[in-house]
């Protein structure tokens, strides 16, 4: 079925992304549903593109590759205020 490797039981690349985000403890969290886990790795990387690109909401929709308006809708429906999670990142506060 598809081109998935076989599981093994062993963690994944995935896992191990979600930890090296600096988000600690989020690979670990308990989450309700794959949504809250999707959701909230969507969340952290978004701010965490955020800061690498000083606030700029342009470079970080590039980064992303989405348009700007989708980053600003993505982050709303995140509960992320586009205009001060930038003024955040570039503050350095995530």
């Amino acid at each position: 079925m598809g081109n998935a490797p076989p599981f093994t039981g062993k963690p994944s690349n995935t896992a191990w992304a979600v930890s090296a985000c600096g988000r600690r403890g989020l690979a670990d969290a308990d989450f309700a549903s794959l949504h809250e886990a999707r959701n909230a790795y969507e969340r952290d990387y978004i701010l965490k593109k955020l800061e690498e690109n000083a606030g700029n909401m342009t470079r970080t929709a590039e980064v992303l590759g989405l348009e700007r308006s989708h980053l600003y809708r993505k982050m709303k429906s995140l509960g992320l205020d586009g205009h001060d999670a930038g003024a955040d990142a570039a503050a350095g506060e995530s």
